[in-house]
């Protein structure tokens, strides 16, 4: 697993008017790392609320975990990431009515950012 002892901020960037149950999605997939916080807006999410302050935080961060959209793409155009993960694979699973990412890629601009990191 990657960032074992690394303290990871983690904030989930939707426009889903769900975006505390995504967050607690994440939480609970994760539960069992500590090191991980986890944080999202709260209120006020559509497409059209704060995107340009949405497109610069993405480009701020440390690390950019995207989906495969013109708008992630250019956030990771403009900012500077020491770690970039986007899905190179996903599917439409009728059954859970969701998306699921098979595959990703990992980008390390950085090897010793992520120096603690393990397969």
């Amino acid at each position: 697993m990657y960032f074992n002892r690394k303290l990871l901020y983690v904030y989930l960037f939707t426009a889903s008017s769900q975006s505390l149950h995504l967050k607690q999605k994440y939480m609970d997939a994760l539960a069992d790392r500590k090191n991980i916080v986890f944080d999202s807006r709260e209120s006020g999410n559509d497409h059209m609320n704060s995107i340009l302050d949405d497109l610069y935080s993405m480009a701020d961060f440390d690390c950019l975990i995207r989906p495969q959209s013109g708008f992630s793409k250019t956030a990771q155009l403009l900012g500077d990431h020491k770690l970039i993960i986007y899905p190179t694979e996903a599917r439409w699973d009728d059954n859970l009515k969701e998306v699921i990412v098979d595959n990703v890629e990992f980008y390390i601009k950085d090897p010793g950012w992520c120096q603690n990191a393990k397969k």
